[in-house]
């Protein structure tokens, strides 16, 4: 990895969201890249536009996970396999991050951009015999635990947390990893206004990924 690629991606942390006050990335041995940032919890969607654009630009998320902090921050934790050195490539996924972020483009416009990875994303989200999906509510059911097992293949990590935003649920914690071929992905989900879960919305929720994976 190229000293070139590092302050990339350093950039790209700090431009995710101008409410991020700590970036840290650290390069593996392995090659892989650790992207650890710290936002505020009252950002929504931000894990969904952020599988987005790197799915769209062939960045592999070998694992996520999201730590709540005191005063209701998050630090988020990707562990990517970076894409090639393409310099215009890297580029415009800083470009389009921030058009993300700053919402001035729907994430689902930003995707239909990208026709051939759209099409390989149709191909590849398919109802599976392996899948299981579990969903826990709390007793106050101001929370729920959503575990999703599946064969891992590409944008499963944006599908569910493009069905969860869709929704109006927001992901308060998250941690996805893959392990012999699957993915392995647990999400603590609210509402966004923090009111209680209504009743019917984990079933619909559960349905709906059930339909695609």
């Amino acid at each position: 990895m190229k000293l070139a690629e590092l302050k990339f991606w350093h950039q790209i942390c700090l431009r995710i969201a101008v409410i991020q006050d700590a970036v840290t990335i650290n390069q593996l041995e392995n090659g892989l890249i650790e992207l650890k940032f710290k936002i505020n919890q009252n950002e929504k969607g931000i894990i969904y536009r952020l599988s987005a654009v790197l799915l769209a630009h062939d960045c592999s998320v070998i694992h996520a996970k999201i730590k709540p902090l005191p005063g209701g921050d998050a630090e988020d934790t990707f562990l990517i396999k970076p894409p090639d050195e393409d310099k215009k490539r890297i580029e415009k996924v800083w470009s389009d991050f921030e058009d993300l972020q700053s919402q001035r483009m729907a994430t689902l416009d930003y995707l239909n951009q990208f026709p051939d990875k759209m099409r390989a994303l149709e191909h590849n989200m398919f109802p599976s015999r392996k899948t299981r999906i579990n969903i826990e509510p709390s007793t106050d059911n101001l929370k729920a635990l959503l575990t999703v097992t599946t064969p891992d293949r590409l944008g499963v990590l944006l599908f569910i947390t493009q069905t969860i935003y869709l929704m109006s649920l927001d992901i308060a914690n998250l941690e996805a990893r893959t392990e012999k071929s699957m993915a392995i992905d647990s999400f603590s989900i609210q509402t966004e206004s923090g009111e209680s879960i209504k009743p019917g919305i984990l079933d619909k929720l559960k349905q709906l990924i059930f339909m695609q994976l």
